[in-house]
């Protein structure tokens, strides 16, 4: 039996009410390797969970989510602000990095920036806070 040699399927598409906890799993595992950096608080600020994603999803908050052979393995939320999109909460799982699951997601949220007349995109980001 000769090993399979097929490229991974990667599609990134905005995510579903029912995606919010695997949205929330995504953002935990991707910053388990740094969380001990940050002080509780700012640990906080980072990482949503499941309840608090579902309601960000259902306000219409833009949130992505990008699937490699159908499993989620990414995330990024943006926010439209007058001043241009600003883009936070983006998490690939550290077994998918190296397929350009990060770039397609800024694909993504770039898009919809033009989409919504940006020119501009700025990315938030929650200070370490050293613990």
């Amino acid at each position: 039996m000769e090993p399979r040699t097929e490229t991974p399927v990667l599609q990134v598409r905005r995510a579903v009410v029912g995606e919010a906890a695997s949205v929330a799993f995504l953002l935990r595992v991707a910053f388990a390797e740094v969380a001990r950096l940050y002080t509780p608080e700012a640990l906080a600020a980072t990482l949503f969970d499941a309840a608090a994603m579902r309601r960000r999803i259902q306000d219409g908050t833009p949130v992505w989510v990008a699937l490699l052979d159908g499993a989620a393995v990414g995330t990024l939320s943006a926010f439209d602000q007058p001043a241009g999109l600003h883009i936070r909460s983006m998490a690939v799982h550290p077994g998918a990095r190296g397929h350009g699951v990060g770039r397609a997601l800024l694909a993504a949220a770039e898009g919809f920036g033009r989409e919504h007349g940006h020119t501009r995109v700025f990315l938030r980001t929650t200070p370490f806070l050293h613990a």
